[in-house]
């Protein structure tokens, strides 16, 4: 069964090229192998609450919605998912992380720049993220990459959560020629 999105972008490290990531293209989904691996990330991720495979299928079944997955030796380590949440020209990045074991080797650096030039080929003109004041590493990579804070949000009382959403300008990418 083919889910109502239109692929799924696996990007992986090959051996002979370290800490390069190449795409290998896209592919077709299927519901139980890539959305169950996907799942499996997110539950190895300890800064994550719990995603269901309804949740996940929701933002999928988006328009335009885009899943990167980075693998070394053929073992997942990484991923980047989001989609189209608004009708502003905007695009939102959802959810991604670099599991514990491989963090610190310029993942999400890759990752996040995969996925701007994505976004920026489709046209939209700018990438939103949501994350929260206690995730350092994730604040420092999107002010490194020019993301600046448009919303401050406090959350709880006993122990105050910040809720950040940070923006990007995307430059439009040339339109490809025939």
């Amino acid at each position: 069964m083919v889910m109502p999105w239109t692929s799924l972008r696996r990007t992986s490290c090959t051996s002979g090229e370290p800490g390069e990531l190449r795409s290998t293209g896209l592919i077709e989904l299927s519901a139980s192998s890539d959305v169950a691996l996907l799942l499996s990330l997110i539950d190895k991720t300890p800064e994550f609450e719990a995603t269901t495979g309804a949740q996940l299928t929701e933002r999928l079944a988006q328009d335009d919605s885009l899943a990167l997955i980075a693998s070394e030796d053929g073992c997942p380590m990484a991923y980047k998912i989001g989609y189209r949440r608004w009708s502003d020209g905007s695009w939102y990045s959802w959810l991604g992380a670099v599991l514990p074991s491989h963090r610190g080797q310029g993942v999400a650096q890759q990752l996040l720049e995969e996925q701007e030039r994505w976004v920026s080929s489709r046209g939209y003109s700018c990438i939103r993220v949501k994350t929260r004041n206690r995730f350092v590493g994730m604040r420092i990579l999107l002010a490194r990459n020019g993301y600046e804070l448009v919303e401050l949000r406090r959350e709880g009382f006993a122990r105050p959560d910040y809720r950040l959403l940070l923006e990007k300008s995307l430059e439009r990418a040339p339109a490809a020629k025939d």
